[in-house]
């Protein structure tokens, strides 16, 4: 197939950024099942999974507690033991028969921060990259050779990293999606060779900015203004952390927030060699933007309006 026709290139080449475009939860679950019974619907699939569990994450998600099911699947899995991971909190659970997970889950509802005997608390990282090809071709075009080269590149350099497949996390025309966990950071756009750079600023403790969509557990205006505002300091050569100061209401085709930096590292200097500041103000605009939302819809073209940082000023 010409790569022309993948929604995910498309995208691409319209120029939509993907700073501020990360899936939003409060609450993620991932739930271990091999994904050869994947449907297009993941939480109506097959080979014993229980049904309901979209009603139920939809019926118990409420304002401030949005809940988000995702499955996962690696070589090896069978359908008579699986595994939950719970973010933000980094726990787990695991040798449940499948028939045991609305239980669980109901406990864990009830009672959160005591939900019964089994539950761990998560120590290693888990990297969940996309390739639901059931839901869209994207996510098996290109999310399968990103999930690839990460298990390789992990093991040959013996990172203490999880690597899964994941179904549909969210904006499969930016494919290869990832997620990584427990930070709840988004990627995209990502692609085999940049695997390797990745990973190194995965060693250095650091968000890779290029794909970085946003982090998950942020909404709206913030997560827009911490993804773009990251993306530009990483440009600078800027290694921060940033606290958000203000974020002003604005128009609909404008708004300025203020935010502080503090350098992670030692160095203060980017590559220029200009000093990093302590504080910005940036000005975000509405630009409209045109891509299939699908990549079995790419005729039914979306006019989609997205914040974009079109101006940055030092304060401090």
């Amino acid at each position: 197939m010409n790569e022309t026709h993948f929604c995910r290139e498309l995208t691409r080449a319209s120029g939509e950024p993907i700073g501020g475009s990360a899936p939003f939860a409060n609450q993620f679950i991932f739930i271990t099942w091999p994904k050869k019974f994947w449907n297009r619907e993941a939480l109506e699939s097959g080979g014993g999974f229980p049904q309901g569990l979209k009603a139920w994450s939809k019926s118990n998600s409420s304002p401030g507690n949005k809940i988000t099911i995702r499955l996962l699947s690696k070589p090896g899995l069978e359908t008579t033991s699986v595994s939950l991971f719970l973010y933000p909190q980094a726990k787990m659970i695991s040798g449940l028969n499948p028939e045991q997970i609305p239980e669980v889950l109901e406990r864990w509802l009830d009672s959160p921060e005591n939900p019964g005997l089994g539950w761990e608390t998560l120590e290693t990282e888990q990297l969940f990259v996309c390739t639901h090809g059931k839901h869209d071709l994207c996510c098996a075009k290109f999310g399968q050779t990103v999930y690839q080269r990460l298990r390789e590149e992990a093991s040959d350099r013996k990172l203490d990293l999880d690597v899964w497949e994941a179904s549909h996390l969210g904006g499969h025309r930016f494919a290869a999606n990832l997620m990584r966990f427990p930070g709840g950071h988004s990627h995209g756009h990502l692609q085999e060779d940049m695997v390797p750079a990745f990973l190194d600023d995965w060693e250095a403790g650091k968000i890779h900015a290029p794909s970085y969509r946003g982090c998950s557990y942020l909404e709206g205006k913030e997560q827009i203004v911490s993804a773009q505002l990251l993306q530009y300091c990483s440009d600078s050569g800027w290694d921060v952390e940033m606290d958000f100061e203000k974020i002003e209401e604005g128009t609909e085709s404008e708004f300025h927030c203020e935010v502080s930096l503090q350098p992670r590292g030692s160095e203060s200097n980017g590559d220029s060699g200009t000093t990093m500041p302590r504080q910005l103000r940036a000005c975000f605009k509405a630009k409209e933007f045109q891509s299939p939302g699908a990549c079995d819809a790419l005729d039914e073209i979306k006019k989609r309006n997205i914040w974009v940082l079109h101006q940055v000023q030092t304060l401090e």
